[in-house]
């Protein structure tokens, strides 16, 4: 599924919602966000107002399922989602997610599903809390036995005797 997401929308609604909101920065949110692609594998496209702070410049490249789109001075991230939501082929797969009310209105008349940002935060935090299950141990693909133990074993079975 591909995800757009009203950047500083989610932004401030993470703020409300983490313990130290003084923590949260913008290259956290972008961390937080690749983690969770890497799990769900949806493809992000994060929409922000202005230029880029020149502390970013690298974290879009290290983020593979995640972009980032710094609209400019002449535009906003509203009207560029609404307007990537009035272009695009197949608005049905896509999953906007913003608390703003003019672009609810827009997603819903293309008919793309919609999340306001502190929901999706919410999602998106109690899917990177759930403990993974731990990684088997490569013994118990390869096996604990080495080949001398195997050979000790078919010779104590018999299995080395040719009928």
């Amino acid at each position: 599924m591909k995800v757009l997401i009203d950047a500083y929308n989610l932004f401030h609604a993470a703020k409300r919602q983490v313990e130290a909101p003084e923590r949260l920065t913008v290259a956290a949110l972008i961390a937080t966000l690749d983690a969770w692609t890497r799990q769900t594998r949806h493809e992000v496209l994060l929409v922000f107002d202005g230029k880029p702070p020149p502390t970013l410049h690298e974290a879009g490249a290290l983020c593979r399922r995640l972009g980032l789109q710094f609209v400019g001075p002449k535009l906003t991230a509203d009207a560029a989602i609404i307007e990537f939501l009035t272009t695009y082929s197949a608005p049905r797969t896509l999953l906007i997610v913003s608390s703003d009310r003019q672009i609810r209105r827009a997603a819903k008349k293309r008919g793309s599903k919609m999340m306001p940002s502190d929901e999706f935060w919410t999602e998106v935090s109690r899917k990177l809390s759930r403990r993974r299950p731990p990684r088997e141990p490569m013994e118990k693909r390869r096996g604990l036995a080495g080949d001398q133990s195997i050979d000790d074993w078919i010779r104590e079975f018999g299995l080395d005797e040719q009928p």
